[in-house]
């Protein structure tokens, strides 16, 4: 589609670069006084999005007086005269969301939380980024959950009911063998979320639940920005793998 390009992955939201694109087509002279554009319906089919998403775009555009809708027909360009601001940033070399990644994690997880009557966070605090444990705080207060959060396991006892967030996997290791000692259960009596996928956690006590970026897209995506010699900046998102531990 010339006139509407949407990239997948790139931090903009799918309705802003519609606007974007459809801006940028006017500028350059694509797109001209009366053109029409394409439909709501052709847009979502090209690109698998929601007619939300799509209307959002359009009605945005209607307000700022670019566009103009005709019942029954569609929508047609309206005005030519746009001013397309370029955004200039201050980007560092490394942008860390831990704070936003363990918050939505255990949101998605709250369902299976909820069974659990208290989340303790194993958070030495040299290696492991603040943000992760400024989103957990942020959780267990906006959901009201009883919490903990401890240097280190050093044979601490498990109750029943505890869920352990584990960033190091020594700690796994530490938590597991506790566990044992005390004959529980692993996801019934008490529940494991820990961080970073590996393959063997899909094994250990029939799997452990992780908070985790997909580290295979992430190389995957890598490796085409080097074979197309493309640079973007992307945000490599976490997510909850619920495994039999929690």
């Amino acid at each position: 589609m010339k006139v509407i390009s949407i990239q997948e992955n790139v931090g903009v939201p799918k309705y802003r670069q519609i606007i974007r694109s459809i801006e940028q087509s006017v500028v350059d002279g694509t797109l001209g006084k009366n053109d029409r554009l394409p439909s709501v319906n052709k847009v979502c089919m090209a690109f698998s999005i929601s007619r939300d998403t799509v209307l959002l775009a359009y009605e945005i555009l209607k307000k700022r007086g670019i566009v103009h809708a005709i019942p029954g027909k569609g929508y047609y360009i309206k005005s030519l005269e746009i001013s397309v601001k370029e955004k200039v940033f201050l980007l560092f070399d490394e942008l860390n969301t831990f704070k936003e990644d363990i918050y939505d994690a255990l949101v998605k997880g709250k369902p299976m939380i909820e069974k659990y009557s208290k989340l303790i966070m194993i958070f030495p605090g040299f290696r492991e980024p603040l943000g992760m444990r400024t989103g957990f705080e942020n959780f267990c207060r906006d959901f009201t959950f009883n919490n903990e959060i401890i240097p280190e396991f050093a044979d601490r006892e498990i109750h029943y009911g505890d869920v352990y967030i584990i960033p190091n996997d020594r700690d796994l290791v530490r938590v597991i063998e506790q566990s044992k000692k005390q004959n529980l259960s692993l996801g019934s009596d008490f529940g494991i979320i820990s961080y970073n996928d590996t393959p063997l956690k899909k094994v250990v006590e029939n799997g452990i639940t992780t908070i985790s970026t997909d580290f295979s897209a992430m190389g995957k995506l890598l490796a085409e920005m080097v074979l197309s010699g493309k640079k973007k900046q992307v945000e490599n998102r976490c997510e909850l793998i619920v495994r039999n531990s929690l």
